[in-house]
């Protein structure tokens, strides 16, 4: 009998994705299996240029070999197939083909009936499922044996699904499919290997019984391999799912998304090549700078996210400015005249329109966010000081004369400022003008002591980081962070800096946030009401009273949900010294929500007066 079995024989069609050779006999596998080592640096150099973990082609189908009863040496091994590799590592595959292709490489390999994939949502307690056939749906996080697996981060094999002590029927329902063995497999994050953000659910070994050791090993490598794509998609699934049905959810994702074509793209720069000679292109060197006594502000209170620009004077903020230069190294490597930036300090604070949220007190508060970034960060201390300089004016500088409203209503009013930048990115391209020419006068020319070479980089590098500070670019700053190796493109990451900076209010601690919140509040009110007395519709995240704190809560939940926690968190993944900052937004994301539901703040926190300007 065990003669008759190992007879060659033409083994069943082999599923897509594996990889056959003729049954010659266990011999011959065992030399093809020696000879693998040849192959599999090839195949490792494809391989990892397409996915970044190395899987590679087994030498005879599971199926096969379990009828053949394969050796224990044999170690069947996975190579992926193209049409899925480049699925995954598409940029522009949607959510629905990103998932389809995932469940047909788990289907084909595992030989499995169906599959389903959940995304897990950590800030909301969720996970969202998108099964192979209908609807998607969302669970609470830690329900049911995928839930379990959720929490747990490790992988749960059921070969009797409703046996297992997690099993719930209302979940298994939704599935659309009767369930008998499930092998559910984690996904981890791509930079944080303790967190989970999917589960692989796969459903029903084909001929019945459990899943093979096998096919365990399969789906946890394909897991791994689809890491960093599963991060990136998803935010998408979640940003789609979670706001169906929710108009004002979904007008707010519109403002995070800029029209194709409508702007060029800047080249990705990470030589570091384009900085200039001399001192300037070096590292940033922090100089001592003497503190003054307890009764001021000083730049020391500044190093803490617990600084609040609200309790200062205009005029106090302005005497901060010079101490931050100096700490930094830039006024002695860029040789910056103090007078000429006082000077500079004044004139910007001056530009200023006295709006609720765009004023100077938000102008000096970004300002803060990159010198605590700077101090906080080794990633942001290997930046040049030409980098660093070009990062304090843009941030200083990236709202001079800010009318206090949108861009889109900018445009639907046929502003001067909309026909004189032909609608693209008309507040910033004016804010960037404003900068320039500050820079250029006589009194205010703190670049003059850079040659021309470096205020040719310096100029570059500000414009350009105040262009991206254009809400219609922040869905695609976002993908580029989700994208490991972003760290090393130099001006994203300056970019990235200046645009987190200018929206870092909900990242600092509650007493802080929830005045900005009231102030961008109160200008968005202004806006509506302006666009109501025009004759037009105000967004439906900007229309609401005031008064409705319920309304509020949901509204800033929403833009924390959908706007800055995308941001900041692979930004913080980036740069783990800055986590403080996304810590503090869940919590505040917390308060809000708490508004939301019960009309009121948490009954422990507190306001801060703020001084008036």
């Amino acid at each position: 009998a065990d003669q008759k079995r190992f007879q060659p024989r033409e083994p069943p069609p082999a599923p897509l994705g594996i990889r056959r050779q003729s049954p010659t006999g266990f011999m011959q596998l065992r030399k093809m299996k020696c000879m693998g080592d040849v192959v599999r640096s090839a195949v490792e150099a494809q391989s990892q240029t397409l996915s970044g973990d190395l899987v590679m082609a087994p030498k005879v189908s599971s199926q096969w070999a379990r009828r053949h009863e394969t050796p224990p040496d044999l170690q069947l091994e996975y190579r992926p197939r193209m049409n899925f590799l480049l699925t995954i590592s598409s940029q522009s595959a949607l959510v629905g083909e990103y998932v389809e292709a995932i469940s047909q490489e788990l289907r084909n390999v595992a030989i499995a009936e169906c599959c389903s994939v959940f995304f897990v949502d950590e800030v909301r307690e969720e996970m969202w499922c998108v099964p192979a056939d209908g609807d998607a749906f969302s669970i609470p996080r830690g329900q049911g044996i995928t839930g379990l697996v959720a929490k747990q981060g490790a992988t749960v094999h059921a070969p009797d699904a409703s046996a297992h002590t997690e099993w719930e029927d209302s979940i298994v329902e939704r599935l659309g499919c009767t369930v008998r063995s499930m092998l559910c497999v984690p996904v981890k994050h791509c930079l944080d290997r303790d967190s989970t953000v999917g589960v692989l659910e796969i459903v029903n070994k084909q001929g019945g019984g459990g899943f093979s050791a096998q096919d365990i090993k399969v789906s946890e490598d394909i897991a791994r391999l689809i890491s960093d794509s599963f991060y990136r998609h998803r935010w998408k699934a979640l940003e789609s799912f979670q706001s169906r049905g929710d108009s004002e959810a979904q007008a707010l994702i519109s403002q995070t998304r800029a029209d194709k074509g409508a702007e060029p793209s800047a080249a990705k720069d990470t030589s570091g090549k384009n900085l200039a000679a001399g001192n300037v292109s070096e590292q940033l060197n922090w100089v001592d700078v003497p503190l003054p006594d307890g009764r001021v502000v000083s730049i020391a209170q500044m190093r803490s996210l617990n600084f609040n620009a609200l309790e200062c004077t205009g005029d106090q903020l302005v005497t901060l400015i010079e101490p931050v230069m100096q700490h930094t190294g830039v006024m002695d490597r860029c040789q910056v005249h103090p007078e000429k930036l006082r000077n500079w300090a004044h004139a910007a604070r001056k530009l200023y329109r006295d709006n609720a949220f765009h004023n100077w007190y938000h102008g000096f508060s970004v300002f803060h966010m990159c010198y605590y970034q700077m101090y906080t960060s080794a990633r942001f201390g290997q930046f040049s000081s030409l980098e660093a300089f070009a990062l304090l004016i843009a941030t200083l500088c990236h709202d001079l004369d800010h009318p206090g409203f949108t861009n889109a209503f900018m445009i639907e009013s046929a502003s001067p400022l909309a026909l004189r930048h032909n609608d693209i990115s008309v507040l910033e391209n004016h804010h960037a003008n404003l900068c320039c020419e500050l820079l250029r006068r006589p009194a205010t020319a703190i670049i003059g002591g850079l040659d021309a070479a470096s205020l040719k980089v310096l100029r570059r590098y500000t414009i350009k980081c105040i262009l991206d500070t254009d809400m219609a670019h922040h869905g695609e700053m976002v993908q580029k962070l989700q994208d490991p190796t972003s760290v090393d493109d130099r001006q994203l990451m300056m970019s990235a800096a200046v645009h987190t900076c200018d929206l870092s209010a909900q990242v600092l601690p509650w007493h802080i946030a929830s005045q900005w919140e009231e102030m961008i509040s109160t200008e968005f009110v202004n806006q509506a009401h302006e666009e109501k007395a025009a004759g037009r519709t105000p967004l439906p995240f900007m229309n609401f009273p005031m008064e409705d704190i319920k309304l509020r809560g949901k509204l800033q939940r929403d833009f924390l949900d959908f706007v800055l926690i995308p941001l900041w968190d692979p930004f913080t993944q980036l740069i783990p010294e800055l986590r403080p900052c996304y810590r503090n937004l869940i919590k505040n994301r917390s308060y809000y929500h708490h508004r939301h539901l019960t009309g009121e703040d948490p009954a422990w926190t507190t306001k801060t007066k703020r001084v008036a300007f």
